[in-house]
């Protein structure tokens, strides 16, 4: 092989890195969607919990459904030269189908079937949240990602050991500082693009 040879492969990696980067920068109105969803089930859970009202569990499943909704469809309404599927982005949107299936699953029919019990449900989706921000930062080099993750596993293991008032007030920090934070980083980045005006 030679040098020429060499230098266009080079740059087309450098090319396809830079495009599954933007791609992500262009999902931060998803992580903020997630992490205001987040907070608001979580205001309402504890709101609910402490006038003992049942049903706690229909204020996640509502901001799931809206929220699940909006991740799928918020890719189709970006401009046709911002819907870059490559590698990285097929296996994000996998990945992240996995944890909302695992969060579901979790929550949802462990609940149910009484096989999780209810302390366990927010550090157990805190941890699974956290795999799927740190393997999200890993495959786009984002220390920002990858800090964010390991926050969420720290948290979800720190949970454990708490009661659900504080698991509560726990986990509206980790959406906070691992949902909403890197979610408007990725808009603001995504604005200073300068294709983007």
């Amino acid at each position: 092989m030679d040098t020429d040879n060499i230098q266009v492969e080079l740059e087309l990696i450098k090319r396809m890195v830079a495009e599954s980067r933007s791609s992500t920068a262009r999902a931060g109105d998803i992580y903020l969607v997630w992490g205001v969803g987040v907070l608001a089930a979580l205001l309402c859970q504890w709101w609910m919990t402490g006038r003992n009202y049942g049903n706690v569990w229909l204020a996640w499943v509502v901001v799931g459904c809206v929220c699940t909704v909006y991740s799928f469809a918020a890719p189709f309404f970006r401009r046709r030269d911002q819907r870059v599927v490559n590698f990285s982005t097929r296996v994000t949107r996998n990945l992240w189908s996995a944890v909302a299936v695992a969060i579901w699953g979790t929550a949802l029919l462990g609940s149910i079937s009484g096989t999780v019990d209810s302390r366990s449900v927010l550090p157990v989706i805190a941890l699974i949240i956290g795999i799927g921000m740190v393997v999200t930062g890993a495959l786009f080099r984002s220390g920002l990602f990858v800090g964010a993750g390991w926050l969420w596993l720290a948290g979800g293991l720190a949970a454990f050991f708490a009661a659900l008032p504080l698991q509560i007030l726990l986990f509206a920090a980790l959406d906070v500082m691992g949902y909403i934070v890197p979610g408007v980083y990725l808009m603001i980045h995504e604005r200073r693009r300068p294709e983007n005006g």
